[in-house]
């Protein structure tokens, strides 16, 4: 998996420690550590299985009907299946090399 980690001084999303968007990774230098880091491979991973553009849609399509259905930012963006299966698997080092192609369909 080719990617570059961009480390940065600045939130790279207001709010936010860390965020994956193609092939790159940025994550605020103060809370870099290992189980962040992993999330975003993480994120990567789910991102080169939908062709980059697919996993944002399907991203924002979740949250949109999280809200929907009620739910403030926090949990619509904690709903997200994608974001399930980060978080769930964030601290577990070897995950990427025994996940399953299109794991985060188990948190839909």
């Amino acid at each position: 998996m080719w990617h570059n980690l961009i480390l940065t001084k600045k939130n790279p999303l207001p709010g936010y420690a860390g965020f994956t968007f193609l092939f790159w990774i940025w994550i605020r230098e103060d809370y870099f550590d290992e189980i962040l880091y992993n999330h975003e491979l993480i994120h990567m991973r789910q991102q080169y299985e939908l062709l980059f553009v697919g996993q944002w849609i399907l991203y924002g399509w979740y949250y949109v009907r999280n809200r929907i259905r009620g739910y403030g930012h926090d949990l619509s963006y904690r709903f997200i299946p994608f974001e399930k299966e980060a978080y769930f698997h964030d601290e577990d080092m070897d995950y990427l090399d025994k996940r399953k192609r299109f794991a985060w369909r188990q948190y839909a």
